[in-house]
């Protein structure tokens, strides 16, 4: 995927591996900055210029009140397209060619599962890296149940047992969600699989013979839910001890009396795409701190307050270590989430679109802080939650604690994904983890055969009590008669 947050969770992974003594290939759309021992980048040329090419024309905040489906329907096309594209590209036909030989291959977890017809190709266990927790996106490639009364698709805030309406809702969001999954998209990029690898089996043959999947989750900030021996949750690997700032923004930091408001937006949905008029609503809300804010904007915004410093770039995960960061401004995006939760800093949630609404909803839930959805963003509301969550203590307490939660754990989640990749390796795919639920159809997953059987039993059984019982009370009645 062209977007920084996608390759920042692969490239996390797999540059702590190589520092770990293993080899990596990375097939990714960018190139890399400077050399990295034992790690190779195949680079899949062109994508980024594409992805500017459209990114230019599109504008994140149009999505915010999409209809659902339509958002699936977007989503859908776009990974389709970016696996055409990967699968299409020379570089990546180049290096299956050449002959090198592999134990594993991983592939990021969005949508586009037919990118695991690499590993088919390169005869290797494979799996995937998620970049959310365990769900009803991911949940069939393990077979492991989807329960959509608590289970809850990403465009539904959590909790969603408290409420039937809310119950409803996501039911039907995941009901029309698979169908569209089952008729739309797997269909295509089986299609795509064929007509690149025409020998290759079915879509389905391959999915579901992952071998295990690394999920971007913890308990600390993601609802627990089932998960199966081939499913490992390694929330939080992408926070490393923070880094030394540049010089002029340590100054910055340690001089901010007062602390420091952080506001980012993420990299997709820039700042500068909001309309000048709610942009100015925001700097006035801004201006009334007596903190310093700290916004990253992507352009030059002229007469600002003077407690406003705007760049197009901050170090965000070691900038929110620092201790004079009291909130920080943010549009959900799981990274940030993560990030925030680690470093212990409450947040303001400002969703857009994806994920975002239901990382915001989770933390606001968990005490983290609150949530402003774009619509209701102004000088009133965000005046209001900055006010709320800079003076009320609670929300910094209630991000310790899950903070803390967070970091304790056995083991760190990089050696945990390192030792269950080798796991798998060592195991030739450790088919011994996989469910045998994966080798049923979705009628027989849910007994929906047993449940006909044993419905079509009992009314030929019913019937056949009925028919004796009404015999019986004939031949009663009939001896009845003749002995009158």
């Amino acid at each position: 995927m062209v977007s920084h947050s996608h390759h920042k969770i692969g490239h996390t992974l797999m540059k702590e591996l190589a520092k770990r003594g293993h080899e990596i290939t990375f097939i990714s759309p960018f190139p890399e900055t400077e050399p990295i021992k034992n790690f190779k980048t195949i680079v899949l040329t062109g994508l980024v210029e594409e992805w500017n090419q459209f990114m230019s024309s599109f504008n994140p905040l149009q999505m915010n009140n999409n209809f659902v489906l339509l958002s699936i329907f977007f989503v859908s096309s776009m990974t389709n397209k970016v696996m055409e594209q990967t699968l299409a590209h020379e570089n990546l036909h180049a290096l299956l060619r050449s002959g090198e030989k592999f134990d594993i291959v991983l592939a990021e977890r969005f949508v586009y599962d037919g990118l695991l017809v690499i590993g088919h190709q390169l005869n290797v266990p494979y799996g995937l890296i998620s970049c959310i927790g365990p769900s009803i996106w991911t949940n069939h490639l393990l077979g492991a149940p989807d329960i959509p009364s608590y289970m809850t698709s990403l465009s539904v805030e959590p909790p969603i047992h408290i409420s039937f309406g809310r119950r409803l809702h996501n039911f039907i969001i995941y009901s029309l969600s698979k169908l569209f999954e089952i008729t739309y998209t797997y269909p295509k990029q089986n299609a795509i699989i064929k007509k690149y690898f025409p020998d290759a089996p079915h879509i389905n043959d391959i999915i579901y013979n992952t071998s295990l999947i690394l999920f971007n989750s913890d308990n600390s900030f993601n609802q627990p839910i089932p998960t199966t021996p081939n499913s490992v949750e390694i929330g939080g690997f992408h926070v490393r001890p923070p880094k030394k700032l540049p010089e002029d923004l340590q100054k910055i930091l340690d001089n901010a009396k007062h602390g420091v408001v952080y506001f980012s937006l993420g990299s997709v949905m820039k700042s500068s795409l909001i309309p000048v008029e709610k942009r100015q609503e925001i700097i006035r809300a801004l201006s009334k701190l007596k903190e310093t804010v700290l916004w990253k904007f992507e352009e030059d915004l002229p007469n600002l307050p003077p407690n406003v410093i705007i760049k197009s770039w901050f170090p965000q995960s070691d900038l929110l270590a620092h201790p004079n960061v009291k909130v920080f401004i943010t549009h959900g995006g799981l990274l940030s989430t993560i990030e925030s939760l680690h470093r212990g800093v409450p947040v303001i949630g400002i969703p857009i679109f994806g994920d975002q609404k239901m990382n915001m909803a989770n933390a606001v839930n968990q005490g983290h802080g609150l949530m402003i959805t774009y619509p209701e963003l102004s000088e009133e509301t965000l005046s209001d939650a900055l006010k709320e969550v800079l003076t009320n203590p609670k929300y910094t307490n209630n991000v310790k604690y899950s903070s803390a939660v967070l970091k304790d754990q056995l083991v760190d989640p990089i050696d945990k994904a390192e030792y269950w990749i080798e796991y798998v390796v060592r195991h030739k795919g450790a088919k011994h983890l996989r469910l045998a639920s994966l080798d049923l159809t979705w009628y027989q997953h849910i007994s929906l055969d047993v449940i006909l059987f044993l419905t079509a039993v009992t009314v030929i059984l019913c019937y056949v009590f009925y028919r004796i019982i009404k015999r019986l009370l004939c031949r009663k009645k009939s001896k009845k008669e003749k002995s009158n």
